[in-house]
């Protein structure tokens, strides 16, 4: 037998063998990504079937692969995430959790050198580690291999699209190869482009400089050395025609309401709960918008107002997860508000949620418990002010009233129901 003939009987020996391999290797893949917390929207896989299998070796120019184990992709695997930017994610926890024979990530490449052309998807082909290999159950899978296949789902739609049609981009006839690769391009810019969308919405990528002084937020100050500080006691400013307050001028300044005292908030050194974060809101500007609360304003007033996003944020990282808008909860939750009877305007809302910025993380670790005891799918967007909510009630510390609300306006069933007005009662809320 030629060479090509011993590759295909071998092949047909232990195709059962390299099947076991493919199902064996697609659970670790599912435990690689859930381990890591990729951000994976399907993971495909296949098993090369003979006649691909005779195709390949057959088409190969130079005896490429003089033996069956010289044939990387038998087993092939296709990882999809979500977004392009998780893609270096996912290749760095393959690399971590199985031994990578050899790797080709064009996307690398172009990152590098941005003249270089297409929009092509990398690959790994990997082996299992060699401490796998020594248990019984794996033993029989040395030297076998799997191609892993990483890419965006919109380079897997492209991927598809150039399947479907027959003509990869590189053999694509060259009447309509640029209109072919424009297409591509707008693919490639999507993928850009939803980088972006989800970088700013994703509470992990939040930079901590940002924390420190978020949008809408006036940074303190520097303080003046204590020299300084007595020279400015010693010798106040001259009033002059020119720095003189105007009658008008000084109506203004009686008619601006005093800004609301920080509060003081006492917190265990060892709680991660974002408690200094919310100190970064202590200047926030307040918009004092005397705007009736509707479903509409509710709703603007959550997706748009800093110190909300702020804190949902600081809670959404705090259980390594992400924020979800959902339009059936901003109907519970304006029933909530306007149940309370205390905060009929925007401006209300905004001045409650300023006096109980630090409390509301604090709020959120006892009702929706510890992060390492507990995980969720998402947070609700806005999930801040339904804490406040919590906080508002359980100030009047009485339990019926509470007993009423809960019963009323209960977010969650699984989370908070009337059973836990003694939870509420015992809440330091302030």
């Amino acid at each position: 037998m030629n060479t090509n003939e011993v590759i295909l009987s071998e092949y047909t020996e232990k195709q059962v063998a390299f099947r076991e391999f493919k199902n064996r290797l697609g659970v670790l893949l599912d435990e690689t990504v859930r381990a890591g917390k990729l951000d994976v929207f399907d993971i495909t896989t296949r098993l090369k079937s003979r006649r691909s299998l005779e195709r390949k070796i057959t088409e190969s120019l130079d005896n490429l692969y003089p033996a069956l184990h010289e044939v990387p992709d038998l087993v092939g695997f296709r990882i999809i995430t979500f977004f392009q930017n998780e893609v270096d994610r996912v290749i760095d926890r393959l690399a971590q959790d199985f031994q990578v024979v050899k790797e080709s990530w064009p996307h690398r490449e172009i990152e590098r050198n941005p003249e270089a052309l297409g929009y092509p998807t990398g690959w790994a082909v990997i082996q299992l580690p060699a401490e796998r290999l020594k248990l019984v159950e794996y033993e029989r899978f040395v030297g076998f291999q799997a191609e892993i296949q990483v890419c965006s789902l919109m380079q897997h739609t492209w991927g598809r699209i150039e399947q479907h049609l027959g003509y990869p981009q590189d053999r694509f006839p060259v009447e309509m190869l640029r209109e072919f690769t424009q297409l591509s391009y707008l693919f490639e810019l999507s993928d850009g482009e939803l980088n972006r969308v989800r970088k700013f919405l994703s509470p992990y990528n939040f930079d901590p400089k940002e924390r420190e002084t978020p949008k809408g937020i006036t940074p303190p100050a520097p303080p003046l050395s204590s020299a300084s500080q007595g020279t400015q006691a010693s010798q106040p400013a001259p009033s002059t025609p020119s720095n003189r307050p105007t009658p008008d001028q000084k109506k203004s300044r009686a008619k601006k309401p005093p800004s609301p005292k920080p509060e003081t908030i006492t917190e265990p050194a060892d709680d991660p709960i974002g408690v200094e974060e919310a100190k970064a809101l202590d200047r926030v500007v307040l918009s004092g918008n005397e705007a009736a609360i509707d479903l509409e304003s509710l709703e603007l007033f959550i997706l748009q107002n800093d110190m909300v996003r702020q804190i949902d944020r600081i809670i959404a990282a705090y259980y390594d997860t992400r924020l979800m808008y959902r339009q059936k909860s901003m109907e519970r939750l304006l029933a909530a508000i306007n149940d309370l009877g205390t905060i009929h305007t925007l401006a209300d809302l905004e001045e409650l949620l300023f006096k109980k910025r630090k409390l509301i993380p604090k709020v959120a670790k006892e009702i929706l418990g510890d992060h390492n005891s507990r995980e969720y799918g998402f947070v609700l967007k806005g999930v801040s002010l339904f804490l406040l909510a919590y906080i508002a009630v359980a100030t009047t510390r009485d339990i019926n009233i509470i007993g009423d609300f809960l019963e009323n306006h209960s977010f969650d069933e699984k989370l908070v129901d009337r059973s836990n007005v003694r939870m509420l009662l015992m809440l330091d809320v302030g």
